[in-house]
């Protein structure tokens, strides 16, 4: 006898997977990896537009800075750029209520009026 049967669970009660499933692309989320497109697809069109050696080095390490970390924050949580987001921009960290106000003196150094106009 499975657990369904011994307590006749209402279906409308069960975790539908609308409710879990996220959208993915390539291990990324899609938010994020719309993001991606967007920010490496303007590194690309700098990369075409300025091109050299340098260029296109360049563009294959901002790749890597870019979609790497990304790739491995989600390897295992599909909510991970809600952590991120959150922790960086965060109440606490824009907070700005222990700032000290302080006196600020201005100091006039001459009196003489510039006529050189």
């Amino acid at each position: 006898m499975t657990t369904e049967q011994r307590f006749k669970v209402n279906p409308n009660l069960r975790n539908n997977k609308v409710f879990s499933d996220k959208k993915m692309k390539a291990g990324i989320p899609h938010q994020m990896y719309i993001l991606l497109l967007f920010v490496n697809g303007f590194a690309l069109l700098l990369a075409i537009k300025f091109f050299s050696l340098f260029s296109v080095l360049a563009f294959v390490i901002f790749l890597l800075i870019t979609v790497l970390p990304i790739y491995t924050i989600h390897m295992e949580d599909r909510d991970a750029h809600v952590a991120w987001r959150s922790a960086i921009l965060g109440a606490e960290s824009t907070d700005n209520s222990q700032t000290t106000q302080r006196k600020v003196k201005f100091i006039k150094l001459s009196d003489i009026k510039d006529t050189r106009k």
